[in-house]
């Protein structure tokens, strides 16, 4: 008599999260272009028909894991700026130790740091730059009133910081540190000028 395996099912959340982390060790290995739904079903060891059933084409796969990348980074930046700061020192200490203690420990850092992934790292960082710019200008507005910052063009100024971050932040030649104690300096000359 032959033995019936049993089919093992999860709950839908799980199977999609699994397939969203198994498809970007692929797209790491193989590289985006070259990486395939088939590929990725191979080395969850199922048939492409399940990934097809919660994802309809590899890129609505990759555009929901740059989502999800997009969203557990800034949570824990949109929460710091949502907090009440007495200080532009407060503020950019907080900011600094974020930035310390995530640089390079982002769940999918070594896809998007790949020298053959940096356009799709330039446009995962205008992703997370567009996410956070609303409550960064929020923020200046807040420190605006509290007297901390005399801000002018609020929208402007929210973007330069963090737009003009990106450069730094993707530039490998420096530490973690010294990225941190960079963007400080600049962001501590256009918050508060004669402010020491």
């Amino acid at each position: 008599m032959e033995r019936k395996t049993a089919r093992i099912s999860k709950e839908p959340e799980v199977r999609k999260q699994e397939i969203l982390d198994t498809a970007m060790l692929v797209f790491m290995e193989k590289g985006y272009e070259a990486a395939t739904m088939r590929d990725i079903a191979a080395a969850m060891n199922v048939v492409p028909g399940l990934c097809y059933r919660y994802f309809e084409s590899k890129q609505v796969l990759y555009d929901t894991a740059i989502e999800q990348y997009v969203k557990d980074i800034t949570l824990p930046m949109i929460e710091l700026l949502k907090e009440k700061d007495g200080s532009l020192d407060g503020f950019l200490d907080k900011m600094e130790q974020l930035f310390l203690q995530s640089d390079g420990r982002e769940k999918y850092h070594h896809f998007f740091h790949k020298k053959e992934n940096h356009g799709l790292q330039m446009l995962m960082s205008v992703k997370l730059c567009e996410t956070i710019e609303p409550y960064m200008q929020e923020k200046l507005q807040e420190m605006n009133e509290m007297g901390i910052t005399r801000v002018g063009n609020i929208p402007l100024t929210a973007s330069y910081m963090l737009f003009g971050a990106v450069p730094v932040l993707e530039n490998d030649a420096l530490s973690s540190a010294e990225k941190a104690a960079g963007i400080r300096m600049i962001m501590k000359r256009i918050l508060g000028p004669g402010i020491s």
